[in-house]
């Protein structure tokens, strides 16, 4: 109930602005007892602003698994009317068009959400040490080959 109405009120919250008009999406899911694999925090922001659009997507990463329901972007159009209320995204109400790591994700995914930049991370500090950032660190150098209009941040941990 905690992170429902948390889902629920940041998404509303970030609904409005006063000078510019702005919406938010959120693919979202904690169930009561905590379980990383299955927990969805995918936000989608559209901001419109003197300079144009702007597309902020957060996709929630513990265990460097991904999953996107297939009513959201970049799946379905930012408005649509078909989707779960947040908080309520759980696995009886949604159906995943996308699973995967965090590689699958930057290279089939990012590119679709029309992003510009990127800041990323294998998941939960204890899980990825240096060796593994360090490698994730040059395919992040190798994307950024291929898709130069996005530039691609590496958030690690000390």
């Amino acid at each position: 109930e905690v992170w429902t109405n948390w889902y629920r009120n940041t998404t509303k919250m970030l609904k409005s602005n006063t000078s510019l008009q702005q919406d938010s999406l959120c693919d979202c899911f904690r169930a009561p007892k905590f379980v990383p694999e299955g927990t969805y925090e995918n936000r989608f922001i559209q901001r419109s602003t003197p300079f144009g659009q702007v597309n902020l997507v957060y996709l929630e990463n513990f265990v460097n698994k991904i999953t996107m329901n297939e009513d959201y972007p970049p799946f379905s159009p930012f408005a649509s009317s078909k989707r779960c209320a947040p908080g309520y995204c759980g696995q009886l109400n949604r159906k995943d068009a996308f699973i995967g790591n965090l590689n699958d994700t930057l290279w089939n995914i990012l590119p679709k959400l029309n992003a510009t930049h990127a800041f990323v991370n294998l998941g939960w500090e204890n899980s990825y040490g240096f060796e593994a950032q360090s490698k994730f660190s040059c395919e992040l150098k190798n994307f950024e080959k291929h898709h130069r209009g996005i530039k691609v941040f590496l958030i690690s941990h000390p």
